[in-house]
């Protein structure tokens, strides 16, 4: 095993580092606390005065008016306001156990009611996080539905895509002798093995002869992962992930069972098919393969394409009439995920998120320090933010409390626990949030329902 980081250098210390910038923001009712406080002090050192003014007045023991003077402040003090806020906010919280909601702070239950913002995951939170595969495509033009009665075993092409499905995966999937699935890791993932199981083929025979050299996890930044194997002399590359970052570091095609050079029409024929399985509500993933006698660190590298994959999400049932709950009551919600900007905008338009959901991309946000007031205030009024990294959900954050919204936030990530801390109210996921998400977090979803938030 080779150590390349130690300590705050490596990806969790990063977010560690992130975290610990990223200091609490008090609670709307500690900031009425407080204020209400600072009024009370006031209010007591001017009935004080008068009464001092006035006992000195009517020429009174000096005493006594000292006596009088603090008797008067002290009793100016509600001390039962602290135990009925309590009382109420108790009451709040045991009204949101009865909604699958873990309170962890009693404060949180009124930031609740005063969230005018709610920033929102897609995947899991308005979807199901079940994800099928739905549809192929392999060069020049093969196209499988889910409706089609049998899959063709598309020569080469549909050897590779087996290859890639089964080794560039991490997930478990394994049939129980009551057989019931059994399943561990990404839902994308899953739902790669879950259809080659259903195509007859044998996942655990799949990668019989390989052995794992070397991987590239899948990161926001890059949003794609790649795999190396060594499969007798040479070593096999597999990568998969999103369609416009793998195509270039593809240099060739295979269509045909043929391996030709990957030419500019190809990009721009299969972006543009992207785009439409994205707009239809898919969610796309491109796969590619390579072939090669040794690797260096950057083995992605002069890959052959292989087709295009496209999974379904189907959204919530219960999630657009929580939405439009949302909206009666002034609360906007803002959708940011990491998936394509057209399968996004397909999302908000079927959940009825706005009339005409508008859509920015993570490559079009510049950093929060070059932000002027006008890029601000557009940030502001976007409703979908699509491949967003989890430093841009921190900003935006940031945005629309200097906009003065009260700020709710979802995430059930690692990366998601500087957002979930800087918001207003954090709320995390119970079922597939991490750990470290739930203690960043104020509230946990035990259910990972959005509707569970309106009660």
């Amino acid at each position: 095993m080779l150590c390349t980081a130690t300590g705050m250098t490596t990806e969790f210390g990063g977010i560690a580092g992130l975290l610990t910038r990223t200091g609490d923001t008090a609670a709307p009712l500690d900031k009425k606390l407080a204020v209400f406080g600072r009024q009370l002090i006031v209010f007591s050192l001017l009935l004080v005065g008068v009464v001092i003014v006035a006992g000195l007045f009517h020429k009174l023991p000096l005493a006594d008016i000292i006596r009088t003077g603090i008797a008067l402040s002290v009793a100016a003090i509600p001390e039962g306001l602290p135990i009925v806020a309590t009382l109420a906010l108790a009451k709040g919280m045991l009204r949101m156990v009865r909604k699958h909601i873990i309170v962890k702070q009693l404060a949180a239950v009124e930031t609740l009611g005063l969230t005018t913002v709610i920033c929102t995951d897609k995947t899991g939170t308005l979807t199901e996080n079940q994800l099928e595969l739905v549809q192929l495509e392999f060069p020049p033009a093969y196209q499988w539905q889910k409706s089609d009665p049998a899959i063709v075993r598309y020569g080469e092409s549909y050897k590779r895509f087996f290859q890639v499905a089964v080794l560039c995966n991490t997930a478990m999937v394994r049939r129980e002798e009551n057989g019931k699935l059994k399943t561990a890791g990404d839902p994308l993932e899953i739902g790669l093995q879950k259809f080659i199981m259903e195509m007859g083929s044998d996942i655990n025979n799949g990668d019989a002869g390989y052995i794992k050299v070397k991987e590239q996890p899948f990161a926001s930044e890059t949003r794609i992962m790649g795999m190396v194997h060594q499969g007798g002399r040479s070593l096999l590359i597999t990568a998969k992930g999103a369609m416009e970052d793998l195509l270039s570091h593809c240099t060739n095609i295979l269509e045909n069972n043929v391996i030709r050079p990957l030419t500019d029409d190809d990009k721009k024929k299969w972006l543009l098919r992207n785009r439409q399985l994205a707009g239809e509500g898919l969610k796309p993933l491109a796969s590619a393969y390579g072939e090669t006698m040794g690797t260096d660190k950057e083995f992605l590298k002069d890959l052959t394409f292989i087709g295009l994959a496209g999974f379904l999400d189907p959204p919530r049932k219960d999630v657009e009439g929580a939405i439009n709950l949302c909206r009666q009551a002034g609360i906007r919600i803002v959708m940011l995920t990491g998936d394509h900007p057209s399968t996004a905008g397909y999302v908000a338009k079927k959940l009825k998120l706005s009339a005409d959901p508008a859509i920015i991309t993570g490559r079009d946000m510049k950093p929060y320090e070059k932000l002027d007031v006008t890029e601000k205030a557009h940030w502001a009024e976007m409703d979908v933010f699509a491949r967003v990294s989890p430093a841009q959900k921190l900003e935006l954050i940031k945005v629309l409390q200097e906009n003065h919204e009260i700020v709710a936030m979802t995430g059930d990530g690692v990366n998601d626990a500087p957002s979930l801390r800087k918001a207003d109210i954090g709320i995390a996921m119970g079922v597939r949030g991490s750990q470290i998400s739930q203690e960043a977090a104020d509230m946990i979803l035990q259910d990972d329902a959005f509707s569970s938030l309106v009660l």
